[in-house]
């Protein structure tokens, strides 16, 4: 075999060796799947993640009770009014002068002005039924007062009365140019120690403040 035939000969054994060194390794590489996916995100130094902000909660609303209205009594017309009054102590007479010292201002309370004989005497006995000496002693004259002291006519001696009942009482004499008059009464008496009766009269003076008791008669 001559050199040409030996170099041909050589070159085509070099091109299938060239294809087997260069292409297989290609083929070999087709279809295999490279990296996939984001590169990670590098971390900044000096920065920190925010963290998530809970959402606030529902907050419950309140319920708003309204007031309901109270019924109200009214009281029908014609209908009386009951009103409570402490247990009254009575009243009776005078009893006979103690000494002729003056009454002191305390003693003596301002009272309503009685526009006849028998409204005064009627209110005597009523406010010392209640208790209510001073007033009873403003229905007094001075004469009166003077004579006959409220402290120990009137205080003392209705002290242990617990009712006066005014069974009677009439207007026996009035003169309205002297301004006097005479009032006769019948009473009855409730004391801790019992009932009793009582009848006399008195007689009145008027004043520019009304009737005023003067004098008694039991």
């Amino acid at each position: 075999m001559s050199n040409q035939e030996k170099g041909a000969l050589g070159l085509l054994l070099l091109v299938p060796m060239a294809l087997m060194f260069f292409v297989l390794p290609a083929l070999f590489n087709v279809g295999q799947p490279g990296p996939t996916g984001a590169a990670p995100t590098p971390e900044v130094q000096g920065v920190q993640a925010t963290p998530a902000v809970p959402a606030p909660l529902p907050t419950a609303t309140p319920r708003v009770t309204e007031p309901r209205p109270t019924a109200t009594t009214v009281p029908r017309a014609g209908e009386p009014t009951v009103v409570a009054v402490a247990p009254a102590s009575g009243p009776a007479s005078a009893s006979s002068p103690t000494g002729s010292t003056a009454p002191t201002d305390s003693a003596v309370g301002p009272s309503l002005p009685a526009a006849t004989p028998a409204d005064a005497v009627a209110a005597f006995y009523q406010l010392v039924s209640q208790g209510q000496y001073a007033p009873a002693a403003g229905l007094w004259s001075a004469r009166m007062r003077m004579e006959y002291p409220p402290t120990e006519n009137i205080d003392r001696r209705f002290a242990a009365t617990r009712q006066i009942r005014v069974d009677r009482m009439n207007i026996v004499s009035i003169n309205e140019t002297t301004g006097r008059a005479r009032v006769a009464v019948d009473l009855t008496e409730v004391t801790d120690s019992g009932a009793r009766q009582l009848s006399g009269t008195w007689d009145l003076v008027a004043t520019a403040g009304g009737w005023l008791l003067d004098r008694p008669s039991f």
